[in-house]
């Protein structure tokens, strides 16, 4: 397995190769792959730089729609790489908004992976009237889709 580049503070999150470092790129393509989303900030205390998860922000970087969410890191990723991360990391799983009937809701972290299988995800978010649906499913379950089901870990990790 491989890593885009681990606790990032580049709100484009490139999708090139970072851990283990050097990787050819024709070694990387016959891996697994996980793409690390989860916009940190960096600060100052007592003379000690720490990073920290940008949430203030969370709601777009989780989102599906600009130019820093996951939605968007996910798909630069399918284009540079010719398929979908095998793994999706980020911070606060539960945060990140969509659209659904005119009303803003988290939850788009799971739809963002739903989309990267080829899949349409309706639900409310976070415990309540989960679906996924259609025949890419049913694809999917055969073994006929080329693109692996999506993990979504959720880590936070303070350094002090």
């Amino acid at each position: 397995m491989f890593e885009t580049p681990f606790s990032p503070t580049n709100p484009d999150f490139p999708c090139n190769a970072q851990r283990p470092p050097n990787i050819a790129r024709d070694d990387a393509l016959q891996k697994l792959y996980l793409a690390n989303h989860n916009l940190n900030v960096e600060f100052s205390l007592l003379g000690n730089e720490i990073l920290i998860p940008d949430f203030a922000n969370i709601a777009t970087i989780n989102g599906m729609n600009g130019s820093s969410s996951l939605e968007n890191m996910a798909e630069t990723c399918l284009s540079d790489w010719n398929r979908a991360p095998n793994f999706l990391l980020v911070d606060f799983y539960n945060q990140g908004t969509y659209t659904m009937n005119g009303q803003t809701m988290n939850g788009s972290v799971f739809e963002v992976a739903a989309n990267m299988n080829h899949l349409t995800y309706n639900r409310r978010c976070c415990g309540q009237e989960l679906s996924i649906t259609n025949a890419g499913m049913r694809q999917f379950v055969r073994g006929q889709s080329s693109v692996f089901a999506a993990l979504v870990m959720v880590i936070a990790v303070f350094f002090l």
